[in-house]
């Protein structure tokens, strides 16, 4: 594995001016970039991030300026850099649009909207979904959508999970074409709220459901009446049905098995 600090040199040497040589910003991104990958694969983040960061800020155009910039919101996002991290994902949105990548580019948005107040996250949850409709991908969207949820659900950023879930319904609910998969939505919000213990928010949303007869419903509906009945044994119960008979991602089963009851079980 190289040096990643001999490739910062390096990088730094392709921008010095000289009488034998000219600033090459295009070679340094590369370096950067490279010296970047090799601080991440040794778990050096910070200095991952600093490097993406000189790389991106010498703008570059073309593919190692889209790489930069996804790369520098990734990481920001991993180094828990707040609203920061907004930035990070619009412009690598930006960017992408402007080398024809639509779909990463209304991914980035969405991700950005995790991290905004509620009503920029709206706006931007919104580009992102205008992105998908001029490609005429509007259900690739909510797929999209859909998938980032579940990854930030993975990765535990549960508010950010949270966040994202408010905005989306918000945006897409009434909307009959989307119906079912908001109905996942809220069954997924009240998953996290029950494992947060946040049980305020859990009635909230609850109400979001559009149908209370559904499958997803009912099951959101045993979970909060056994959860605040303390009943660890028929939470378990309702657990292991639903989680066979709905089909759920282990992300959501992993949640679900770690919530603890007063009087315990494990799940």
């Amino acid at each position: 594995m190289q040096d990643p600090q001999a490739l910062v040199q390096q990088a730094e040497k392709e921008l010095t001016k000289s009488l034998f040589h000219k600033p090459n910003p295009g070679a340094a991104s590369i370096l950067f970039s490279q010296a970047s990958d090799v601080y991440r694969k040794r778990g050096d983040l910070n200095n991952a991030f600093v490097c993406c960061q000189r790389g991106a800020d010498l703008n570059v155009e073309g593919e190692i300026l889209t790489y930069l910039c996804q790369d520098m919101a990734n990481l920001a996002a991993k180094l828990n850099k707040g609203a920061e991290c907004k930035q990070y994902y619009i412009r690598a949105s930006q960017q992408q649009q402007r080398v024809g990548k639509f779909g990463e580019a209304a991914q980035n948005l969405f991700m950005a909207a995790a991290y905004c107040e509620i009503e920029e996250a709206k706006t931007l949850l919104q580009q992102g979904f205008d992105i998908f409709k001029v490609e005429n991908q509007d259900q690739r969207g909510v797929v999209c959508l859909m998938d980032l949820i579940e990854s930030q659900i993975n990765s535990t950023l549960l508010q950010q999970a949270m966040q994202l879930m408010d905005v989306a319904r918000s945006v897409l609910f009434g909307k009959q074409e989307h119906a079912f998969k908001m109905d996942k939505l809220s069954l997924y919000s009240v998953v996290i709220c029950l494992s947060l213990g946040d049980t305020v928010k859990l009635d909230e949303v609850f109400e979001y459901f559009g149908d209370f007869n559904g499958q997803h419903a009912l099951f959101a509906q045993d979970l909060i009446k056994f959860f605040k009945e303390k009943d660890a044994f028929y939470f378990k119960e309702t657990v292991n049905t639903y989680l066979t008979k709905l089909k759920l991602p282990q992300e959501i089963a992993a949640l679900l098995r770690g919530i603890k009851i007063e009087g315990d079980l494990d799940l």
